[in-house]
């Protein structure tokens, strides 16, 4: 998002310190590339699993979905089994 405006995540939020808006920044820099690393290896992996090409896209999403899932919202996503202890109460 930054970079389509053209300005830091520290401008956005109004930070002040330069050191502090520095901190954010890297770090904002720091889990965005490894997000997009994941995302990446995880969408080449989709595509190069020997399916066939019509099912790439959806591989490929789906592959998203799970790395988007794991950091931000691996508590809320539905399991895709049921839970065995769950049923039994």
């Amino acid at each position: 998002m930054s970079q389509d405006l053209n300005c830091r995540p520290s401008d956005l939020l109004g930070i002040q310190g330069v050191y502090e808006a520095y901190c954010l920044d890297q770090a904002v820099w720091y889990a965005g590339t490894h997000i997009d690393a994941d995302l990446n290896e995880a969408v080449d992996n989709a595509i190069h699993s020997g399916s066939k090409p019509k099912q790439h896209k959806g591989k490929a999403d789906m592959a998203r979905k799970r790395v988007m899932r794991k950091y931000f919202g691996a508590d809320e996503a539905p399991t895709q089994f049921a839970d065995p202890a769950a049923m039994a109460r």
